[in-house]
C-alpha cells in the first residue's frame, strides 16, 4: 500500500476547520484534532 500524502491546501483546509470548531465552542477544535491520524498532526505541537 501506498502511504497517503496530503495536498498542502487540504492541510490549510483542515486546520481552518479546527480553528472553526474552535470558535464555536472552546476546546471542540482540539476535540477534533484529536481524531487527525499523527502522520497529518506534524503541524501542530501536543495540547497537553
Amino acid at each position: 500500500m501506498m502511504p497517503a500524502t496530503i495536498l498542502h491546501e487540504a492541510e490549510i483546509e483542515l486546520w481552518d476547520a479546527v480553528a472553526y470548531y474552535d470558535d464555536q465552542s472552546h476546546g471542540l477544535g482540539l476535540d477534533f484534532e484529536d481524531f487527525i491520524p499523527p502522520r497529518y498532526n506534524s503541524h501542530h505541537s501536543s495540547h497537553d
